[in-house]
This record gives structure tokens, C-alpha cells and sequence, in this order.
């Protein structure tokens, strides 16, 4: 994961520097975002003529606009209708202890997988485990849709998740919303592992989040939530999983609170 800086040049002739970074700057960095291209976090300076955005990406080459999809085009081309010149990016230099994203090529399954915490992408390669940036996948450039989806989902993991790690009001719903497969976030996170499989051409697993549990006999005695089959893995599946059921498309791990040295592996 890098810093950057991604500079851009308004024509203050045609539009206010302020009007360009309203209307034209922060609605680019959005769709930028959505299509995994900029990572959460970031911000605008305003330097007289110049406007500055400053932020993090996944890999050296994830602000070319070659990776750009559809809706990032459409914005990249009004902004060059009101600049003096083309905007540029440098990277200011890697983010310490930030984990490298996936490097593997050709299609791998996916896993659809996020914490409060996370600025990266909410899908895993399972061949390596790391996550694998949106605008990596081609065919999504025009599904509109579906990345809304996608971004939708995340935004709201992270208020459940957020409620949850809090604690106090709100910790039960977090959890229920994370952990539970008749929970409303999570069938829209099965939906969306339906989707992802039909335009990609992969398996799609969605992450079920264990916390609590009884007891450790109790844990590997669990049946498959979606259809009450045996899913009980001999060994982790990735070392993060104890659990998958591949007609459900559904992977779980033992209770942190039972084997909490398990959980040191998928923190």
C-alpha cells in the first residue's frame, strides 16, 4: 500500500478553484473510490491554483486512468474540460506494516470479507489470502450496479462491525448483523457473492464472523447456517477457516472467545 499525491490544475479562467473542487474533484476521488482505485482516508489542500488530494492505493499503477471504470472516465473527462493541464499523481512512498494486495494471476475464488477497520478491499484471493483490488476485475468497469452494491455493503459491515468492537448500545444488533445469515447485511453480502459469481465465472464465499461460542466441542458440533449440512473443515481452510460449505458458498472460523489463538491468525 502506497501515499500519494494526486494533483490537479483548474482553469480559475472558466471555474472558481473552489467550484472545481465541488463539482468536479471530490465527485472524481469518489468514483476513484468506489472502484477501488483511491483507499479510504483521504483529503483535499487547497493551494492557490493548485488543488492537491492526498491518500493512499493498493499498488504503484492503481491511479492510471487505464484502470479507470466508467463512471471515474466520465469525471476524468469533465475535469480535463476545466484544467489548464492534465492532472498528475506521485507516490510519496510505501505505507509501513501494511500488507502488500494480491500479485497472483489468472481467476482464483473470492472470498467477500471486511472488518471496521480495514481501507482495503472487501475481496480476498484465496489463493494467496490478500485482498484484490475492485478495478482488477474488468468485466465489473460498466455493472454500475453491482459496484454500488459492493461499496454499499462495506460502508454498512463497518457500522456493525463499529458497533460491535464498541460495545455498550448498538454491541447485540453489530453482531447479530456480522455473525448471523438471516441477518439483513449478511443476505445482502450472499447476494452479492451471487452476483460476483456470475460476471466473474468464480466462486464467491461469504464470511461469517464468529466472536462467542460455548465451547470448543460445542463450536466443532455447528452445521452450516444456509443448509444445515456437515461443514466442519479437518484442517483450516487458508489457516483462517474451520468451517466452508461450498454448496452455500459460506466459511466461518471456531468462536475468538473459545480458541482465542485461533484468532490471532484472522485479526
Amino acid at each position: 500500500m502506497f501515499l500519494f499525491k494526486y494533483h490537479f490544475y483548474p482553469n480559475t479562467r472558466l471555474i472558481p478553484a473552489s467550484e472545481f473542487l465541488d463539482m468536479h474533484c471530490e465527485p472524481f476521488v469518489d468514483n476513484l473510490g468506489k472502484g477501488g482505485q483511491f483507499l479510504a482516508g483521504g483529503y483535499f489542500a487547497n493551494q492557490h491554483a493548485e488543488i492537491t488530494y492526498y491518500g493512499s492505493c493498493a499498488e504503484k499503477t492503481s491511479l492510471s486512468p487505464k484502470l479507470h471504470f466508467s463512471w471515474a472516465n466520465r469525471s476524468y473527462k469533465r475535469i480535463l474540460q476545466y484544467s489548464k493541464r492534465q492532472p498528475k499523481f506521485e507516490l510519496v512512498g510505501r505505507l509501513p506494516d501494511e500488507k502488500p494486495c494480491c500479485a497472483c494471476r489468472g481467476k482464483a475464488d473470492l472470498i467477500l470479507r471486511t472488518n471496521f477497520l480495514s481501507i482495503e478491499s472487501v475481496l480476498k484471493c484465496t489463493k494467496c489470502t490478500r485482498y484484490a483490488p475492485l478495478y482488477r476485475f474488468r468485466s465489473l468497469s460498466n455493472d454500475t450496479e453491482l459496484l454500488s452494491g459492493i461499496n454499499s455493503w462495506k460502508a454498512a459491515y463497518d457500522r456493525c462491525d463499529g458497533l460491535f468492537i464498541g460495545s455498550g448500545v448498538g454491541e447485540r444488533f453489530g453482531y447479530y448483523q456480522t455473525s448471523t445469515l438471516k441477518s439483513p447485511l449478511a443476505q445482502d453480502g450472499v447476494k452479492l457473492c451471487r452476483s460476483l459469481e456470475k460476471k466473474l465465472k468464480v466462486r464467491a464465499y461469504y464470511d461469517l464472523n464468529t466472536y462467542y461460542g460455548r465451547s470448543s466441542s460445542l463450536e466443532r458440533k455447528r452445521r452450516c447456517p444456509g443448509c444445515n449440512g456437515n461443514w466442519l473443515l479437518k484442517q483450516p481452510w487458508l489457516g483462517l477457516y474451520n468451517f466452508r460449505c461450498n454448496k452455500c458458498r459460506l466459511v466461518s472460523n471456531i468462536a475468538w472467545d473459545i480458541e482465542p489463538a485461533y484468532s490471532k491468525q484472522i485479526s
